[in-house]
């Protein structure tokens, strides 16, 4: 649930800042197509390298208790999308946008790898399904909460998503070691207990097959 409810949250926190941020970008910065896929270009980029050089090394330094890791890339995003919402010039926006996706590409690893663990080999296919209707659910509500928000005031998406991150970050720290690595460690001792038992019932058959040989040898 915890889990479900932090994807949720985070891709509610993307559509409500997008629906004001998309548009703002023509406005404050006089936003071409060209530049558009430059962006999106260049916030690809950053994520595939996060992925790739950053989210490894943290995820496996963290493992035994990642929740502080989780904790710090939501903070991240809180300040990347401060930066980018206040930037005075467009070379600053994509510094916090830089900001932004290299948190969000750790998070979403530390993520994925959580659920890895958290579910048997089947039922993850079943659990990821989940937390995508519960994103795709989110895309829906998103952009109509963020065009109400819009309405409030520029700061108005900005507080709010500061506001629903905030939220997340408290829900990690003060759940996630309760509820998700709990669940975890009883996963891997239940795990451990069947693979001791396997490993009896391999030692016991190799046994008597060895008794059943003797037998047969000395008969």
């Amino acid at each position: 649930r915890v889990l479900l409810v932090l994807r949720f949250g985070l891709s509610l926190a993307f559509h409500v800042f997008n629906t004001s941020f998309n548009v703002g970008l023509k406005e404050r910065f006089n936003f071409t197509p060209k530049l558009h896929a430059t962006y999106y270009g260049f916030a690809g980029l950053v994520y595939s390298i996060s992925q790739a050089l950053l989210a490894k090394p943290l995820i496996k330094k963290a493992k035994i208790n990642p929740q502080y890791l989780i904790a710090t890339c939501i903070i991240g995003l809180a300040c990347g999308r401060t930066i980018t919402a206040l930037a005075p010039s467009i070379y600053v926006m994509f510094a916090g946008t830089a900001t932004v996706i290299t948190f969000l590409g750790v998070l979403n690893t530390a993520i994925s790898a959580t659920v890895s663990q958290i579910a048997g080999s089947d039922q993850v296919g079943g659990f990821i399904g989940t937390i995508e209707g519960v994103e795709s659910f989110s895309g829906i509500i998103g952009p109509t909460i963020g065009g109400l928000v819009a309405k409030t005031g520029t700061m108005g998406p900005l507080a709010t998503v500061c506001t629903m991150y905030a939220g997340l970050t408290t829900l990690v720290l003060m759940t996630f070691k309760t509820s998700v690595m709990s669940q975890i460690e009883s996963l891997a001792k239940d795990a451990a207990k069947e693979d001791e038992a396997q490993a009896k019932k391999e030692m016991e058959a190799e046994v008597e097959a060895e008794a059943e040989a003797e037998v047969i040898t000395t008969g």
